[in-house]
């Protein structure tokens, strides 16, 4: 699986611009939300879900 980097703070926050400058587009960020992978905490601000984290650590 293919991981692209993308710049986070400390607390895992993700600006959609870090996330659009990675190659995601606007419509892969929407997805990423709808399938639970990334939170929507406020416009352009997102987080990973805690639960992704943990069943990705364990595959």
């Amino acid at each position: 699986m293919f991981v692209i980097p993308i710049p986070t703070d400390r607390s895992g926050l993700i600006l959609r611009e870090n996330a659009v400058r990675a190659g995601l587009s606007d419509a892969d960020l929407d997805e990423a939300v709808t399938r639970d992978h990334l939170v929507c905490l406020g416009p352009g601000v997102f987080a990973l879900a805690v639960g992704y984290l943990l069943w990705s650590r364990a595959c």
